[in-house]
């Protein structure tokens, strides 16, 4: 979907309107998919600058990082944006080139920064151990690779020189 940043010349104006994200691709891992995504943006155009106040809410199908189950989380957040028509050595600020561009991929990496990297559903705790697998903590998995000894050297041991 196509923005136009001179549309927020006029004081007050808003642009509201729905995404379809429904043949974006996403990383299955982290995030199954986006549905019922609304957006409003207010929009300010100072100069060379573009500053959009984006309201989001989508409801967001992510992964559970315990189980790998759906976890629905429902989002309701707004953010800035910064668009500037010139190059400038700012790394808050986004370089668009033309008055007319594309919202897509601001409101979509806008939604994926709201995602925990961890994601569970509710009261879900770690698996406990299974058949041909354990699960240790970090703490536990460092001690034990610090104590373990390479088989593979200890033929070397019995060699007398």
């Amino acid at each position: 979907m196509q923005i136009n940043r001179n549309w927020f010349l006029k004081k007050g104006y808003i642009f509201e309107n729905d995404l379809d994200f429904s043949n974006f691709e996403f990383d299955e891992s982290h995030i199954r998919k986006i549905e019922n995504c609304h957006f409003i943006i207010k929009g300010d155009v100072y100069d060379s600058l573009f500053v959009m106040n984006i309201h989001i809410s989508c409801k967001v199908t992510a992964v559970s990082s315990y189980s790998l189950k759906d976890v629905i989380i429902n989002l309701n957040f707004a953010d800035t944006v910064n668009v500037s028509d010139e190059i400038e050595d700012d790394e808050e600020l986004f370089f668009e080139k033309n008055d007319i561009f594309e919202i897509d991929p601001y409101i979509i990496s806008l939604i994926i920064a709201e995602i925990p990297m961890v994601v569970t559903a509710k009261g879900e705790e770690l698996p406990d151990d299974g058949k041909g697998y354990r699960i240790l903590s970090e703490d536990e998995y460092l001690e034990e690779q610090k104590n373990k000894k390479d088989d593979r050297w200890a033929k070397l041991d019995d060699i007398e020189l």
